[in-house]
């Protein structure tokens, strides 16, 4: 508890207290004071301030009472501070014989925690430990966003705007804020990592005091493990939240995970308030509403996602809930707890993956983000179209069925004639034409005959200009065949060359048309 201002107002001097003994107050005397109260709680900085006495000098023997369980921790009060009531052995014990010693335990030194402390920690389930988790968040934010410094000086940004105003945009994406266009891309993990990321260092201070305030009493309830399950599901949902309604906006900060932290303890009050002292659940409250309602202030200032907020608050009570059942829970009900703590961060992820495909507002994120997926898709065949157009388009055009055409005209010519009566220049100059054709037909195809690029538009074109290769290479191959039988070709073989012109001529077509 934070330690507060002493006050007169209202005081009374306890019987005993009118005349403080001489010296170092024992255990003895504080006992008796506190006995003296009836029934009342005890206070000593109340009683010190009365009494003009040292205030430190009443924790050695309050420590030793409160180890051999004679006076146990009562309320706590504004003002008054941490108040102490005798318990059934400290009753019994002033009741005795004046002159029975103390037990022997009062002056035991131990190095276990205190009986009320161990008790409670029974009870309750807290993790009496000293606190790492938060201490451990706290640093992992301060390096990352040195990360960030340090990747503004080596991309030579200034600075300043980093600090001041977490600028330039494109270099808080680098280092895991997120957008919708993200998801889109498959970079899910930024829903996580954009909760280490902040819009300047007062943005950073911020959380970070939020965090160092509230977490070590949020691990000090729930434990370790606990805690980092609360903060990394009320981080993912918050995330969840604010991306489903504003994907166009680039998001970061830790602001989702610490609302979750908020609403663990919120989540404990209700679940434990029946064990608590009245007055002290009131307080409790009362401070926890006061902080809701400042956080909740701040969430809709500019430039501050409200919507990170409420998701983050709103898991950060459901997993506190469903952890608390695991924690005390047997049987069905822990398994039923760990199911649906497994399925929070599924069902965040699944209302996403709905938004992205049913939603208005992703509209415009889905056509910008087709447009970026097309050029970085001709950004990286950009190589190989280049090699297309430079090496095979030409060949496509030396292959154009008008261009091939006199050769095979001159070639069918000659191929009706008898062997003995055909020119022998003009048919080895048909030969070579025809040769020709089919080699630059047959380059084509080998270097159409690589992987896909992986680009449809330019694969369907190489696809369509193999087809045509090939159907002129075969077109060429029947027609060299037939110059070099004995006798005029048959029926069949002349079908079959007419089959391959019309095939050649159609496959052109389509590399034209396309």
């Amino acid at each position: 508890m934070p330690v507060m201002g002493t006050s007169d107002e209202g005081a009374s001097t306890p019987t005993g207290t009118s005349e403080p003994p001489r010296g170092v107050p024992t255990r003895d005397d504080v006992l008796r004071w506190v006995a003296a109260a009836a029934g009342e709680p005890w206070f000593p900085s109340r009683h010190a301030a009365e009494a003009g006495t040292d205030r430190a000098a009443l924790d050695e023997p309050l420590g030793q009472l409160r180890r051999a369980d004679l006076v146990r921790v009562a309320s706590w009060v504004r003002g008054a501070g941490q108040g102490y009531v005798l318990t059934p052995a400290g009753t019994a014990y002033l009741d005795g014989p004046p002159a029975e010693p103390a037990p022997a335990a009062v002056d035991a030194p131990t190095e276990e925690p205190l009986a009320v402390e161990r008790q409670a920690a029974r009870r309750f389930g807290l993790n009496l430990r000293t606190p790492l988790v938060v201490p451990t968040l706290l640093v992992a934010n301060v390096c990352w966003f040195l990360v960030g410094a340090a990747a503004a000086a080596a991309n030579d940004l200034p600075i300043r705007p980093y600090l001041i105003e977490g600028q330039p945009a494109p270099l808080l994406h680098r280092v895991g804020a997120v957008t919708g266009g993200d998801l889109l891309a498959g970079e899910w993990w930024r829903l996580i990592g954009n909760c280490f990321v902040h819009f300047g260092l007062l943005h950073l201070l911020a959380n970070l005091f939020a965090l160092g305030m509230m977490g070590p009493l949020a691990e000090l309830l729930w434990g370790r493990w606990r805690l980092l399950v609360i903060y990394a599901v009320s981080g993912l949902a918050g995330s969840c939240l604010a991306v489903a309604h504003q994907p166009e906006a680039l998001l970061a900060g830790a602001s989702g995970a610490i609302w979750g932290v908020l609403a663990s303890l919120l989540a404990w009050l209700m679940l434990f308030r029946s064990e608590l002292p009245p007055s002290v659940a009131a307080e409790w409250a009362r401070r926890l509403w006061l902080a809701f309602l400042l956080n909740t202030g701040v969430s809709f200032l500019p430039g501050v996602s409200w919507e990170a907020h409420l998701g983050g608050g709103v898991a950060g009570f459901v997993a506190s809930g469903l952890l608390n059942a695991l924690r005390f829970a047997n049987g069905p009900r822990r398994a039923l707890a760990l199911a649906l703590l497994v399925a929070l961060p599924l069902a965040c992820c699944g209302g996403v993956v709905l938004a992205t495909r049913h939603s208005e507002a992703w509209g415009a994120a889905r056509e910008r983000h087709a447009v970026r997926v097309l050029r970085e898709q001709l950004a990286a065949v950009a190589p190989a179209e280049d090699a297309y157009n430079r090496e095979v388009v030409p060949r496509l055009n030396r292959l154009a069925p008008e261009v091939g055409r006199p050769v095979q005209v001159r070639a069918w010519v000659q191929c009706f004639q008898p062997k003995a009566a055909r020119n022998p220049a003009a048919a080895e100059e048909i030969r070579e034409a025809l040769g020709g054709l089919k080699a630059t037909a047959d380059e084509a195809v080998a270097l159409l005959a690589g992987p896909a690029v992986g680009f449809e538009p330019l694969d369907a074109a190489r696809g369509r200009a193999r087809e045509f290769a090939a159907a002129r290479s075969r077109e060429c191959g029947l027609y060299l065949a037939l110059l070099d039988a004995p006798t005029p070709p048959d029926e069949a073989a002349a079908a079959a060359v007419g089959d391959a012109r019309r095939a050649s001529e159609a496959a052109w077509d389509r590399v034209r048309k396309k």
